[in-house]
């Protein structure tokens, strides 16, 4: 009897142990499961940014672009990535930087010229494209070039493009103002939030800048009204 009770404590004494082990090991799973999980790495959007302009350094003249972006919070490096793909003056470079933007698996493709919406529109249909200024501004070289033949023949010169004006050009009337391109970055914000492209309206500019070059006046022998003068958003002496 003695030994029956001795081996029946015994047994209940492994039975209560292998119980403690099952209800620990039933502890450490409830634990592991009550504990939160780790946040899943967020997705950085990628944008790409074609254009005419030099790409190295950017063109200053995208600035009040990129800094709507900041103002929305998106960092370049940080909350998003973007390419600056430049066809350096030569626009049947621009089927091949679309390339370059699908390869880069770009979330939105931001255009400022006509041929490179054209090049985005006929490599995809997939990724939204943001149209930052419609119309064919001229290539670099060729504006110096205007700009020259322009002060070789001594012709005053009334231009669309305010790099046009940079360059020497008498003045220049340009709708490609800093609150338009503020306003593109808006679209490019609406985009990466999950608005459709189709359901955002096409703007068109509301308000011009007239640009001056005084410098050029005076080299030509004119002279500027002080009223005009005084309608200028920006007089370069």
């Amino acid at each position: 009897m003695a030994t029956w009770q001795r081996l029946s404590e015994g047994a209940v004494g492994r039975m209560r142990q292998a119980d403690v082990i099952h209800l620990s090991a039933l502890f450490v799973a409830l634990l592991v499961f009550a504990l939160p999980l780790a946040p899943a790495a967020q997705k950085i959007p990628r944008l790409c940014f074609l254009t005419f302009d030099p790409g190295t350094p950017r063109s200053s003249r995208f600035d009040p672009f990129f800094q709507g972006l900041r103002d929305l919070g998106y960092v370049d490096g940080q909350t998003i990535t973007i390419d600056y793909l430049s066809a350096a003056g030569r626009g049947e470079q621009f089927p091949a930087l679309t390339a370059d933007c699908l390869r880069l698996k770009a979330d939105v493709i931001v255009v400022t010229t006509t041929p490179a919406a054209q090049a985005a529109k006929k490599a995809t249909r997939t990724i939204p494209i943001v149209m930052h200024l419609l119309g064919d501004p001229v290539a670099t070289a060729q504006r110096n070039r205007v700009v020259q033949l322009a002060a070789q023949h001594r012709l005053p010169g009334m231009y669309a493009y305010r790099p046009m004006v940079d360059a020497g050009g008498l003045m220049a009337y340009d709708a490609y103002t800093s609150s338009l391109q503020a306003r593109t970055a808006t679209y490019v914000d609406k985009i990466l939030k999950g608005a459709k492209p189709a359901d955002l309206p096409i703007e068109q500019p509301t308000k011009l800048e007239l640009i001056i070059n005084l410098k050029t006046a005076k080299a030509l022998g004119l002279t500027i009204s002080p009223s005009l003068l005084r309608r200028a958003d920006q007089v370069i002496d």
